[in-house]
């Protein structure tokens, strides 16, 4: 019987890059991301484009909202991760919070992609209504094949098994805490771009996709959630195609607009 505990890789393994408590303090942020991005929504309401939102108020709402949706699908990977690392056998709360910083400031930048894209989808919400119902089945397609896709599938791995990678006196805390982040948009980018067609402040979708990348990173990690899920994407596209006020974000909306 092989004696595990004589293989280098079974010595050198971390039980996870969180110190005692860091795991309840990126919980409790979490809380309160998504305290503010509810509070923002039931102020705002969800509609079409950027809803008058300018660059700088659009790009806070994003990264408040990525914050609140991202954190609980890291955290497991922070704990749970064991990777050789050069800063300490656990993560120490000046690196978790140079780590974390790299991680969200990515994310935060994406809402600069978001933002033109939303712009577009009001534009299209009030002067085409068929190019704004293509758009919304479009997005929901693209999200769809790529849960199916086998890059979907090599990221969630990646993402579930190694959150900082190696460091060396080249790469901080910050460099790994924004490497991990392009892997974690590699998993969710497409998702994530459903929001252009449900509405920017939609809290049921922002729920339903913390829920299932959540469930697909962490509890059914292999390719069959993948899959059901794509498909219920792809077959909620479809019936967005005959039914367009699914996708607020890119369906002009009345006074009467809901708040979700």
């Amino acid at each position: 019987m092989t004696n595990t505990s004589a293989d280098p890789a079974v010595a050198n393994a971390r039980p996870g890059l969180l110190v005692p408590g860091a795991a309840l303090v990126l919980g409790a942020v979490s809380v309160v991301a998504w305290v503010g991005t509810i509070t923002w929504a039931l102020y705002s309401g969800n509609g079409p484009g950027t809803m008058g939102l300018g660059l700088a108020a659009f790009t806070g709402m994003w990264a408040l909202m990525m914050t609140a949706m991202m954190l609980p699908v890291t955290i497991p990977s922070l704990a749970r991760s064991e990777n050789s690392l050069s800063w300490s056998d656990t993560m120490g709360w000046t690196a978790l919070a140079a780590f974390t910083a790299g991680y969200f400031l990515l994310w935060a930048a994406t809402g600069l992609i978001a933002y033109p894209a939303a712009s577009l989808a009001g534009h299209l919400a009030g002067h085409d209504p068929v190019a704004a119902r293509a758009a919304a089945v479009t997005l929901f397609l693209v999200a769809g094949l790529h849960q199916l896709s086998d890059l979907k599938g090599r990221c969630v791995e990646h993402c579930r098994r190694t959150v900082a990678g190696r460091v060396g006196p080249d790469r901080s805390p910050w460099w790994s805490g924004g490497r991990h982040a392009v892997w974690c948009l590699g998993c969710s980018w497409a998702l994530m771009a459903l929001f252009i067609a449900v509405g920017v402040m939609n809290v049921v979708a922002m729920v339903i996709i913390t829920v299932g990348l959540v469930v697909e990173r962490h509890l059914l990690p292999g390719r069959r959630f993948r899959v059901v899920s794509g498909l219920a994407v792809i077959g909620l596209g479809v019936v967005v195609g005959f039914y367009p006020t699914l996708a607020p974000g890119l369906h002009a909306m009345t006074n009467t607009m809901s708040h979700m």
